[in-house]
């Protein structure tokens, strides 16, 4: 991990800035598919003052850590290579209620929202906050082979390529970000309608009416219209699971 000395004329952070930059630039010409969604893309596309998050405890790309992740992951053929792999900072103090209002309310970029969400997802989670600025490697499609099968055969499929099912904040930020920054026309839709997707997630909830123990979330059907977010453990063609790691 690269160091920066202390400046206080501001220099310091501005190395920090283009060494990062570089490196964005030479991972993704060693990994075509790859999206780097960072501190800049943040810093472009959300108001991060006014939603009170932070980016500034961003840690540099190690890349000796994370290019043998990419090269596994690249590697395997559970990898969707069209739809690729994005390397995600997720920022000091997102929580679910920000993002859905940051979904709404980009600097710039594409609006979007969230056309359906569980009934007591903003109860439950809405106001937890990531208490420090982390990044996530995560597919950007689910894993093949992985729709239409069970819950717990699902569950075991990203741990053979050192990941595990995503958590639910991660993969909606990064349906929802992919979305906001896309420059294609229609604006890039993860987890999508075409064909019907969702992935899997790792958090287990309550059903609303009490009859059933436990469930988890899925994330997807993400459309024009927006993303959403419900709770089913049925075996469907259009559940899969993606795959995340925490770098």
């Amino acid at each position: 991990m690269s160091l920066t000395a202390p400046s206080m004329d501001g220099r310091g952070s501005d190395v920090q800035a283009q060494n990062t930059s570089e490196d964005t630039l030479d991972l993704k010409r060693q990994f075509p598919s790859l999206t780097i969604i960072d501190r800049s893309v943040w810093e472009k596309y959300a108001d991060l003052r006014n939603l009170g998050l932070s980016v500034e405890d961003e840690d540099s790309l190690d890349r000796c850590t994370v290019i043998p992740i990419l090269k596994d992951l690249f590697a395997s053929e559970k990898i969707d290579e069209e739809a690729g792999v994005t390397v995600l900072t997720i920022p000091k103090g997102l929580n679910f209620r920000k993002l859905i209002n940051f979904a709404s309310f980009p600097n710039e970029g594409n609006m979007t929202n969230f056309k359906s969400i569980w009934l007591q997802l903003s109860e439950l989670m809405g106001d937890y906050s990531v208490d420090r600025t982390y990044r996530v490697v995560m597919t950007n499609s689910v894993l093949k082979g992985s729709r239409n099968l069970p819950v717990e055969a699902q569950k075991k499929l990203p741990k053979v390529i050192g990941c595990k099912v995503p958590e639910i904040l991660p993969v909606a930020t990064l349906a929802i970000m992919t979305y906001i920054s896309s420059k294609e026309l229609p604006p890039t839709c993860l987890f999508s309608t075409d064909p019907l997707t969702y992935t899997r997630c790792v958090e287990l909830v309550d059903w609303d009416d009490g009859s059933v123990e436990s469930c988890n979330l899925v994330v997807g059907d993400f459309d024009d219209n927006g993303l959403a977010i419900k709770q089913d453990d049925s075996t469907r063609e259009t559940y899969g699971v993606a795959a995340m790691r925490k770098i």
